[in-house]
């Protein structure tokens, strides 16, 4: 489950369900073309990527083992992700 809080006033504004069939490890926000994304990786080896207007999924990653760590960066103007696994290995994925 991923839950969403106003820092205005620290109340839950969506919680999203089911997110990942096991652990939830990391979240991160991802520039997704003109809009803001969130991203989850979980110990399910799943990154997915939400869209924060409507809260639904976009697309879901795979990888070969459990997720570790995952981080969002830019390369040349290109929104990207870093995970790294269980097996000892970073990925890079690009979105």
């Amino acid at each position: 489950t991923i839950q969403l809080y106003c820092l205005d006033n620290y109340e839950c504004i969506r919680t999203i369900n089911n997110a990942h069939s096991s652990f939830l490890w990391t979240l991160d926000l991802l520039q997704c073309d003109d809009k803001l994304c969130l991203v989850s990786a979980g110990e399910d080896k799943a990154i997915k990527i939400w869209d924060l207007d409507n809260y639904s999924e976009i697309t879901t990653l795979h990888n070969d083992e459990g997720i570790v760590s995952m981080k969002v960066f830019m390369n040349n103007d290109q929104p990207c992700l870093a995970t790294a696994d269980n097996g000892g290995r970073i990925n890079l994925w690009m979105t």
